[in-house]
């Protein structure tokens, strides 16, 4: 692992021609206050659409500080599934929370979902759910930056299910288990996939949601025993996803 115990800085100029980079605004003040680095030290870029760079401070001024790239790292840390995850809408902090460790585990796009029993719209703050994705992805060091989409229906997010591999909605009332629905891609051979993952607010979808999404091609999951909140199933359903393996 080249980036293992080194600090991880956001830089959206960093491109594969790029020789040097310029840190200022908030990068700079962690990369210079924060973790106190000097000239010399290395550290790792993402520039949030897919490349990783490892890169040597040259040089740290009153605001900015220049770094040289060393070495590219595209795909850095990403999973071969494309995992979008559309989650209905919970309390703002527990939401935050999940976008979080959303991208932690490797979800590619989070979407906010307005249902029947979702929290209201008003409560979305996407803009800091977009800073919240771009710390986590410094934090564990991927190289791109999950989408956080702005809050749709659920009949509009599931006109997009033609553009999936598998769309999979987590269902506690569902008599199909998660190992269940995870068998139809046992055929799947290696290369990216896409999978869109549906999980319900707090008490879940309707009678009438479930039907839809089932009509547009939807399979569902039950993911055991316990009753788990949202943000808990999310995180789940979205590890099982991840990690699907292929022949």
């Amino acid at each position: 692992m080249p980036f293992t115990n080194r600090d991880f800085y956001f830089a959206p100029e960093l491109s594969e021609e790029a020789v040097s980079v310029t840190l200022s605004g908030d990068e700079y003040r962690h990369l210079a206050r924060a973790a106190r680095h000097r000239a010399g030290d290395v550290v790792g870029l993402t520039n949030g659409t897919g490349l990783v760079a490892a890169a040597r401070v040259e040089s740290i001024g009153r605001d900015r500080a220049v770094l040289l790239v060393e070495e590219l790292f595209p795909g850095y840390g990403e999973p071969a599934v494309q995992l979008t995850l559309a989650v209905g809408l919970i309390v703002p902090s527990r939401f935050e929370w999940l976008v979080e460790k959303a991208v932690e585990v490797g979800v590619t796009r989070i979407v906010p979902l307005v249902t029947q029993w979702s929290e209201r719209r008003r409560g979305v703050r996407l803009e800091r759910l977009r800073r919240i994705a771009v710390a986590a992805t410094k934090q564990c060091q991927r190289a791109v930056v999950p989408g956080v989409a702005e809050p749709v229906g659920l009949p509009e997010r599931l006109e997009t299910v033609d553009q999936f591999d598998l769309t999979v909605l987590a269902e506690a009332e569902s008599e199909t288990s998660a190992a269940a629905t995870l068998q139809r891609t046992a055929q799947w051979t290696e290369g990216e996939r896409s999978v869109l993952a549906l999980v319900g607010p707090e008490g879940g979808f309707s009678a009438q949601e479930r039907q839809l999404a089932a009509g547009a091609g939807a399979v569902e999951a039950n993911l055991g025993p316990r009753r788990l909140r949202t943000e808990t199933a999310a995180l789940h359903l979205s590890i099982l996803l991840l990690n699907i393996p292929t022949r």
